[in-house]
């Protein structure tokens, strides 16, 4: 079946710093499709800003983790499908694939946050085995979807804490470090504790990119260098 995307995920814990980077990619590749979360969603669902799932979610995890986490991934999906099937019937014939860079992915949904709340008993096992069924079903469905790539952008969670201390936003006041910290050993049993089909370009998100120019060239670099090998294998 011809390929019609390449996908490439930005994973990290939360405040890794994947926004930033996706700045820089945004400039290097500016004919290529960027998706974001859809987080104002999650913030305002059917655009009633009293109905915040994340919100609900951080505050409680154990009675709104299996919802969030549905939602989550179905709002994702459908996001994705809308807006690369739109681009998809204005592509010409006989093209590469399209270049797609995603702000995380329907598999790290499942692989990060969602395991993290099973394996910390907030969702129990009625609800874990609804969501592996569903995520089975759809993946056979959609698997245009998975992803070639991820970009992990390694940041300690104790610098993660303090970037979502200096960004402010409310639904994240109550996050601990040490929630924090589980996440980022998900990510690291998730991207090297076992043999994964996509490849993995690891960035150091202690560096800062934004300010140091020489940081952010050398950066630069390594990702035009490695996305370009990876065009080069999938084409």
């Amino acid at each position: 079946m011809e390929k019609k995307f390449i996908i490439i995920s930005l994973e990290g814990n939360i405040g890794a710093g994947k926004s930033t980077l996706f700045e820089i990619l945004k400039q290097e590749y500016p004919q290529a499709i960027f998706l974001m979360e859809p987080l104002e969603r999650w913030q305002k669902i059917n655009g009633n800003s009293e109905l915040n799932i994340l919100e609900k979610y951080y505050s409680d995890v154990e009675r709104w983790g299996f919802t969030f986490q549905i939602y989550a991934y179905q709002s994702r999906l459908m996001a994705w499908d809308r807006q690369l099937q739109q681009i998809l019937q204005n592509k010409q014939q006989n093209k590469d694939p399209i270049l797609v860079f995603t702000e995380r992915s329907i598999e790290s949904a499942r692989e990060l946050f969602f395991k993290l709340c099973y394996k910390d008993g907030k969702i129990s096992q009625i609800e874990f085995e609804i969501y592996e069924e569903f995520y089975e079903w759809l993946m056979n469905h959609y698997k245009q979807y998975l992803i070639d790539c991820v970009i992990y952008v390694n940041t300690p969670p104790e610098i993660c804490l303090q970037r979502l201390i200096q960004r402010g936003r409310q639904e994240e006041a109550c996050v601990p470090l040490e929630y924090l910290k589980n996440l980022h050993q998900r990510h690291e049993d998730w991207l090297y504790e076992k043999i994964n089909r996509f490849q993995i370009i690891n960035i150091d998100g202690t560096m800062n990119y934004v300010k140091d120019q020489n940081i952010k060239e050398r950066v630069r670099q390594q990702l035009l260098f490695e996305i370009q090998r990876l065009k080069d294998q999938l084409n």
